[in-house]
């Protein structure tokens, strides 16, 4: 499924989002990071890139998608269920 191009809402149901870090060992990790770090400024993320053959904990099915907010560091990720198309991180 094709992610949205603009992420807005930015934070999930928990209120924070999920940022990608480069690990020293493993190369890639996430970092799930509460809303308050961007602060109250509501904001909008742009795709970046995104694989539609991805998973997410015990769903195999899902599409991940990079995203890029204006003034903060690293990329965002999220998760969406190929299936009902619904954001599941």
């Amino acid at each position: 499924m094709l992610p949205p191009l603009k992420l807005h809402p930015l934070f999930d149901r928990h209120g924070g989002f999920t940022i990608e870090t480069k690990g020293r060992r493993s190369g890639v990790d996430t970092l799930w990071r509460p809303g308050s770090v961007l602060g109250a400024i509501p904001r909008t993320a742009c795709l970046l890139t995104y694989d539609e053959r991805s998973f997410y904990q015990a769903n195999n099915n899902v599409t991940r998608a990079v995203y890029r907010v204006s003034g903060y560091r690293y990329p965002l990720i999220a998760w969406f269920d190929n299936v009902t198309g619904e954001r599941i991180a």
